[in-house]
């Protein structure tokens, strides 16, 4: 057990919430759905950034939120954390460079506070998401050449934050309070069971730092369930949050290689398979043991993680060296129907 000083909790963003309410019905029915068509029209697909984003979070409203991973652009926003609007495209920095990378991100209704996973630097950092004030840094791990750590992605539940390590079989688990507020000490919980760490990476490719395993992590609707990814074997897990005991989700002859970012619409898993500029479309089961890739929604560019506004999905473009010459980095929007 760890000390930590603050965290977010409850990831339930606005858009989302509109979703998941009873549709009008009557002559409101449709002037609401041309509102929606108006206001979706109304949002660029592509937000061309000076960032070399990972991860990508929707907060209040438009507003959304990208981190700098690489030092591929100047030093000093290596580390920052930007704050953005999806219908406008503008961007400004929320919180300077503090010389971590930044990685996946969560935003949470209840405490107004984003989370950020911080990479290789095994650290992880909650942001008062509106000042961009640090309620909290929390080191998760000590990193050194011979045990690397890559503190990766992040998800939110009504009782606790979640993160991934890629480079360690375990995930970290920090408790929350009913309004978000931090309550305790955050835990260091092993992955077990199916779960593999190391052994045949028939997804890996060079340019990568490094074997990556678990990667993008979300949550079934009642905390129940943790979703995970691995990337360089391709595989998913249904792990349980309090044990860390995993079991992988039988796709049949479909595989999710390269897999980084996890979004979960009901049962539909999302799943980025970064380098292949594409993202899963998995029907998974009621249990969540198996599950079925449908179709697939495919990018330009290699992208990371996603996040979700109404029936959009914003997904970050990778830099990881793969881009073309004087391609700009970007957030591309896609339609999730």
């Amino acid at each position: 057990m760890h000390r930590t000083t603050a965290v977010l909790a409850g990831v339930l963003l606005l858009g989302t919430a509109a979703c998941n309410e009873a549709a009008p019905t009557g002559p409101l029915a449709l002037v609401a759905s041309v509102a929606e068509t108006r206001s979706e029209a109304a949002f660029p697909d592509i937000i061309t950034t000076a960032v070399s984003s990972e991860g990508i979070a929707v907060g209040n409203g438009s507003t959304f939120y990208v981190g700098n991973l690489r030092p591929t652009f100047p030093s000093a926003s290596l580390g920052a954390i930007y704050v953005g609007d999806l219908r406008t495209g503008d961007l400004a920095i929320l919180k300077a460079n503090d010389g971590r990378p930044t990685a996946g991100m969560k935003f949470d209704s209840r405490s107004g506070y984003l989370f950020a996973a911080r990479g290789t630097s095994g650290w992880a950092t909650v942001l008062n998401a509106e000042t961009g004030e640090t309620i909290a840094d929390m080191r998760f791990a000590t990193t050194s050449a011979t045990a690397p750590s890559f503190v990766n992605d992040v998800v939110v539940t009504r009782t606790a934050a979640y993160f991934t390590d890629s480079r360690r079989a375990v995930m970290y688990r920090v408790p929350l309070g009913e309004n978000g507020e931090l309550v305790g000490d955050f835990e260091v919980i092993a992955l077990t069971g199916e779960f593999v760490q190391g052994g045949a990476m028939p997804c890996l490719v060079g340019g990568l730092p490094g074997p990556l395993f678990a990667n993008g992590i979300e949550a079934t609707p009642n905390g129940e369930w943790l979703l995970i990814n691995s990337l360089a074997n391709g595989r998913l897990y249904r792990v349980d949050p309090a044990s860390g005991d995993a079991r992988r989700v039988d796709l049949g002859d479909g595989d999710v290689c390269l897999a980084d970012g996890n979004l979960l619409a009901g049962r539909t898993l999302y799943v980025m398979q970064n380098l292949q500029s594409r993202i899963a479309v998995v029907e998974l089961s009621p249990d969540y043991l198996s599950g079925t890739v449908e179709r697939h929604i495919t990018g330009s560019n290699p992208m990371t993680t996603m996040a979700r506004f109404g029936h959009s999905i914003y997904a970050v473009s990778a830099g990881f060296g793969f881009l073309p010459a004087n391609q700009p980095h970007q957030v591309v929007r896609f339609d999730m129907r």
